[in-house]
């Protein structure tokens, strides 16, 4: 009977082990594969005169801030002349918006706008009058 009982507590240890250990796995595993990245970049053009600092908010968070005119428009992903914000995003519909400030004043607004970022691409927003 000792017997019985010493090997009932032993299968009994085993399979807390292997339960415990399968649910540790289980906990690090990952539930989703990573999204397919895209990147949107924003940039402008407009005269330094009529703005000190254009804010971006993507998804309704800001995400930079644009402090000077962009010569042209920026490489997708080498380093570039000017100023730029660039936003790594999974592929897919975006909202976008931004505030543009002279004199620490907000003056001018881009209300919220869509855009479509597709996997390993760049798209492009030109930040105009």
């Amino acid at each position: 009977m000792k017997n019985t009982n010493q090997k009932v507590k032993h299968v009994c240890g085993v399979l807390s082990i292997l339960l415990a250990v399968q649910v540790l796995i289980l906990a690090c595993k990952k539930d989703e594969e990573p999204k397919p990245q895209g990147r949107l970049i924003f940039y402008t053009q407009l005269d330094k005169k009529e703005f000190d600092a254009i804010d971006i908010y993507v998804d309704k968070k800001f995400v930079g801030k644009l402090i000077s005119p962009n010569a042209k428009r920026p490489g997708c992903n080498q380093g570039t002349i000017g100023d730029m914000v660039k936003i790594d995003l999974p592929a897919g519909d975006h909202l976008w918006s931004a505030k543009q400030y002279l004199g620490g004043k907000e003056i001018d607004e881009w209300y919220e706008r869509s855009e479509k970022v597709a996997a390993e691409e760049c798209e492009y927003v030109k930040l105009t009058e």
